[in-house]
């Protein structure tokens, strides 16, 4: 349902005020089973499948399930072995630092972090600068589309970039875990969730299967974005594949939405190296650098790296503006010699 129409509440926003709202107030109600509604039509669409396509349906969904990782711990003060791969780590927040393949192709990050998660939280003051820089005009639908009134009076919305602090390090024949904690006061007051795993799985000596797990997400009404940043150091000549074609994202049109796209893949070079992310649930993918909450009119620049969208509630149309729970969300990860 449309949240302009349905859901015109300007006060609860905090999460005490937005928790209470959910279990009295019957519009926060309707508005979710309105999502839920729509997710059904995923289940309706199975069941009209053939006997065998259904159990393939089925093996489908399964792969995107969260499962518990057993392994061993290791410690985490040196290059990190998996069947020929060494994965190297910040060891205060468990970025991957550097990933160094069979072969001895290897890719360092840039600034140093080579992959890693971060947790954005946004305010009114991030809300207006959406709204500044994305609207041509301003019809009083759109404003109500993409503002949030009443926002500006949350005691708890706070315009901030929250980073993992390293949990632990555990390890199997079937890959890694790095466990990190996030900061309680986001995981309390706002959505971050309380802990994050990044698990690798080797699939040969070109491709690793990266899983990241989001665990116990708590569900938060006010603006908030997961991200998986990507920024080999020394990475060039970006290109997206999209529909099968590898298209240059510096040919997006001014004001053509280069800001976030959605692709199968990012490819880059890097050295003697060819970089390819293949994003298997989420596909939404921008520049490492740019604001997420104000739109850039320019064709998309990579040149720092770029960020996969895990998750936002950025647009207050017909998009559920809460979630809750575990969940994976898979990338695969190949690094083949030029």
């Amino acid at each position: 349902v449309d949240i302009k129409t349905f859901l015109r509440d300007e006060t609860a926003w905090d999460r005490p005020d937005f928790e209470s709202a959910r279990g009295k107030d019957p519009r926060f109600a309707f508005t979710q089973e309105s999502w839920a509604e729509q997710r059904r039509y995923l289940d309706s669409a199975v069941h009209a499948l053939s006997a065998g396509d259904q159990a393939r349906a089925a093996r489908a969904l399964a792969e995107t399930a969260p499962e518990p990782f057993a392994g061993d711990a290791v410690r985490a003060d040196g290059p990190l072995e998996i069947a020929g791969w060494r994965i190297s780590i910040a060891p205060a927040t468990g970025d991957i630092v550097e990933i160094a393949a069979p072969s001895g192709l290897a890719l360092r990050g840039r600034d140093e972090a080579l992959v890693a998660y971060r947790y954005e939280s946004y305010d009114a003051a991030d809300v207006r600068q959406h709204l500044d820089s994305y609207l041509t005009r301003r019809p009083e639908w759109a404003i109500l589309d993409h503002d949030r009134p009443g926002l500006g009076k949350a005691r708890s919305a706070v315009s901030a970039a929250w980073r993992p602090s390293l949990a632990g390090v555990s390890s199997s024949a079937a890959g890694l875990c790095i466990m990190g904690e996030m900061p309680p006061e986001a995981h309390a007051r706002l959505g971050a969730p309380r802990r994050v795993e990044l698990i690798l799985a080797p699939e040969s000596e070109t491709r690793l299967v990266a899983r990241v797990v989001l665990h116990e997400k708590p569900a938060n009404r006010m603006p908030e974005a997961s991200f998986l940043n990507f920024a080999p150091a020394g990475a060039a000549d970006w290109r997206y594949r999209k529909m099968g074609a590898l298209q240059d994202p510096q040919r997006s049109a001014r004001r053509g939405g280069g800001q976030l796209q959605a692709v199968e893949a990012a490819m880059a070079v890097a050295g003697e190296a060819r970089l390819t992310v293949s994003p298997l649930d989420s596909p939404l993918v921008g520049p490492l650098d740019w604001p997420f909450m104000r739109f850039n009119p320019l064709p998309p620049d990579l040149a720092r790296g770029l960020r996969f969208n895990l998750h936002n509630n950025k647009w207050g149309t017909n998009f559920p503006m809460w979630w809750s729970g575990t969940v994976a969300l898979r990338f695969v990860i190949d690094i083949e010699r030029r």
